[in-house]
């Protein structure tokens, strides 16, 4: 026995449609109709992520914008993690250029093995930075401030940097001398812009201890940072070392194959 789904009366099992109401009488499946909300739900959260991750980028380049008009020193955080963030970016796209730069001109391949080597060189170094800056106001000035905070007091101000790694990423697609040179440039700029945000951090960090003799401190502080970039570099020098190596292997290969075959 059938009962129609619309006006409830008796119909026969076989009809599509009821004779007494013209109701369709074909069932939607509950398992159907509830595959097809979740995917709708996960298209509509989806769309609500990439909107989302639109709108921060969107914020994060107006923040650049903003500090490149206006670089301030030892501004309070106002903006989350857009310091970390431009931490991670910036030596994502130095790292990412000088490897592409030396595979484009001196190698057949992309030298993925130093990317990841200077990778780690960039951000461990400039980590001792962050680092020195956070123990010298928190630790030693007695100024509130955390990790977070301080990525933003050094980042923030150089937020230029940005647009300069963007851009030597662009030349390192080029193989020209003159465009080399550009590269260079463009590189000795960032790191110079990196360490003058450094060094000046340490020299503007308020002092609320007064038995804390500020010169003598800041110079600490600078030595410490010095001696803890060493160490990095010795630590890292045979990973790096290796790679470079291997790079020159293949270009002395490269000469060697083009004179005499």
């Amino acid at each position: 026995m059938k009962f129609c789904m619309h006006c409830g009366k008796e119909v026969k099992e076989q009809v599509k449609f009821c004779p007494f109401c013209g109701g369709d009488q074909k069932e939607v499946s509950a398992t159907t109709s509830g595959e097809e909300s979740v995917a709708t739900s996960r298209i509509t959260i989806d769309q609500e992520s990439i909107n989302q991750l639109a709108d921060k980028g969107k914020n994060y380049f107006a923040y650049i914008n903003k500090n490149i008009r206006n670089p301030i020193l030892g501004a309070s955080n106002q903006n989350g993690y857009f310091g970390v963030v431009t931490y991670l970016l910036l030596n994502v796209l130095i790292a990412l250029s000088i490897s592409h730069a030396l595979g484009k001109n001196f190698s057949s391949t992309f030298s993925l093995e130093l990317f990841l080597p200077l990778l780690l060189l960039f951000l461990v170094g400039q980590f001792v930075n962050v680092v020195a800056v956070y123990l010298l106001s928190n630790k030693i000035f007695k100024v509130r401030l955390n990790l977070v905070d301080t990525f933003e007091r050094i980042y923030a101000p150089i937020s230029l940097a940005i647009y300069g790694a963007i851009i030597m990423l662009a030349l390192s697609f080029i193989s020209t001398y003159g465009f080399s040179m550009l590269f260079v440039l463009f590189l000795v700029l960032i790191f110079f812009l990196i360490s003058v945000s450094f060094v000046a951090n340490l020299w503007r960090t308020e002092n609320l201890s007064p038995n804390k003799n500020r010169f003598y401190w800041t110079i600490g502080a600078l030595i410490l940072a010095g001696t803890a970039h060493l160490i990095v570099n010795l630590l890292l020098s045979d990973m790096i070392g290796a790679s470079i190596a291997h790079l020159f292997e293949e270009i002395i290969d490269s000469i060697f194959s083009s004179m005499f075959y």
